[in-house]
């Protein structure tokens, strides 16, 4: 990373790491694997808008914190939809997802190692953010909403806590008032 820090507002010195192209591949390179993952996968349109609305706002807080404080980057975008995957169960059994989760850990590590300890802490921040920005999504599958149409209360019921396989695991699903898997 370069020595000096962008500028108050500098919105293209933010952007391109300060001219460190090697924070540029890096970054640039970790955030359309973590687009792609967010925005992949059979999701449904209400889903979609809310991912859409999230990466918005992750996008734009990385772009104030850093006119406010005169850093630069784009980690705390990817690394709040990481925390937002990270912790949608729904998500985490995607193969994708967890490839992603591999990559981005990697990333965090090697950032841990190499830069100052702030960034670590940002990393870890946005981690956060994501985790408790996931409770604003709606269920990532189609198929989860079909069962909330049944006509009585005791089949919604039994929809609710059902077994995670057909094993002699006697561990539930258990979701909340939106009937979403965390």
């Amino acid at each position: 990373m370069p020595d000096d820090d962008c500028g108050y507002g500098d919105v293209i010195c933010i952007l391109d790491y300060n001219g460190s192209k090697l924070d540029i591949l890096i970054n640039y390179s970790v955030l359309t694997a973590t687009i792609i993952t967010f925005f992949g996968g059979e999701l449904r349109s209400s889903v979609r808008r809310e991912r859409t609305a999230l990466f918005i706002f992750y996008f734009t807080f990385q772009i104030v914190l850093c006119c406010l404080l005169g850093c630069s980057g784009i980690s705390i975008v990817w690394c709040a939809i990481l925390g937002t995957l990270l912790f949608n169960r729904e998500d985490r059994q995607r193969p994708a997802v967890l490839m992603l989760i591999l990559l981005d850990t990697v990333i965090i590590v090697y950032y841990a190692i190499s830069a100052p300890f702030i960034t670590t802490i940002a990393h870890i921040c946005a981690l956060l953010m994501g985790f408790l920005c996931s409770f604003s999504l709606p269920c990532t599958s189609q198929s989860i909403d079909a069962p909330l149409l049944a006509r009585s209360t005791a089949e919604r019921n039994d929809y609710i806590t059902t077994p995670l396989s057909s094993s002699s695991d006697s561990s539930e699903v258990h979701m909340n008032k939106d009937n979403c898997i965390r």
